[in-house]
């Protein structure tokens, strides 16, 4: 984590769904490698877990190309940019939680695959009541979406 830079992009909402596109620049001098999905979990404010985000490979706003389920190798050279599309719906029935759980979210946890470390970000969904995060993996570029779409 200490060659990444890890941020959110812009995102939108649309018919309960919404979505954030997080940002792993390579501040580095040297190329690295990222595969597979970065590792979400919401946490309080004392950074207590109250849930982790799925893994799928393909969202209704992005992810995955149809019919792909295997999670690119994605090389970044120093200045590069890769993402991954963070997505849940809100307001949704939470199946797991309860809204006040729900409520207590003050951060997102982001650690990558086998890697040390975590970069935390401020939690900045109002009106959420669902605790179904999701993450896709990641794919180059800046939109969360394999080819870019």
């Amino acid at each position: 984590m200490n060659q990444l830079s890890v941020t959110e992009g812009h995102g939108g909402a649309a018919s309960g769904l919404e979505v954030v596109p997080l940002l792993f620049r390579n501040t580095g001098t040297t190329t690295c490698r990222l595969q597979g999905y970065p590792e979400l979990a919401a946490a309080d404010s004392s950074g207590k877990q109250i849930f982790s985000a799925r893994q799928t490979p393909r969202g209704p706003a992005g992810g995955l190309a149809a019919g792909d389920s295997t999670p690119p190798a994605v090389d970044l050279k120093p200045g590069q940019t890769a993402s991954a599309l963070w997505e849940w719906e809100a307001p949704a029935t939470s199946k797991n939680l309860s809204c006040a759980a729900i409520g207590s979210v003050r951060q997102v946890q982001i650690s990558l695959p086998a890697s040390p470390g975590q970069t935390t970000l401020s939690w900045n969904i109002s009106g959420s009541c669902s605790d179904d995060l999701q993450v896709n993996p990641f794919v180059p570029g800046t939109t969360g979406r394999q080819g870019g779409n």
